[in-house]
């Protein structure tokens, strides 16, 4: 009966503790490189949303010149392009001046506790600018 017993242990499979461990080992190498990269991912998502909303304000800006006509003191606010702007969350306040029929936005957008802060900056101008949550002028 012990020999039976005897047998019957030896023919169990399973993992040893030096597997398990070496698992772990891996799996936590994995994390270690997996996280940062997921965190950059977001900041570039948040960043790409703020400079969607300037070039979103700065095409409405064209849409309003178009029926209306360029504004008399040549700057537009928020408020006077609310029926031309849909889902701009980023940005609180902005104004929008002309250099010649060319309009450029100035403001800060934030979103997710980020913020970019925009000087003058043109369509043009935030297409060439990166990711980074700076200033972005033209």
């Amino acid at each position: 009966m012990v020999e039976s017993l005897r047998i019957k242990l030896k023919e169990q499979k399973g993992f040893t503790l030096i597997e398990l461990l070496a698992v772990i080992v891996i799996l936590g190498i994995i994390a270690a490189i997996a996280i940062p990269a997921i965190g950059n991912v977001i900041n570039n998502s948040k960043a790409s949303a703020i400079k969607t909303d300037a070039q979103h304000i700065l095409n409405a800006t064209k849409l309003y010149v178009a029926e209306k006509g360029m504004p008399a003191p040549a700057t537009l606010s928020k408020a006077d392009l609310t029926d031309y702007i849909d889902d701009v969350t980023t940005f609180d306040d902005f104004t929008i001046t002309f250099s010649g029929t060319k309009p450029q936005i100035s403001g800060t957008g934030t979103k997710g506790g980020k913020s970019i802060t925009f000087t003058k900056a043109t369509i043009s101008g935030i297409d060439k600018a990166g990711n980074d949550f700076s200033e972005i002028k033209d």
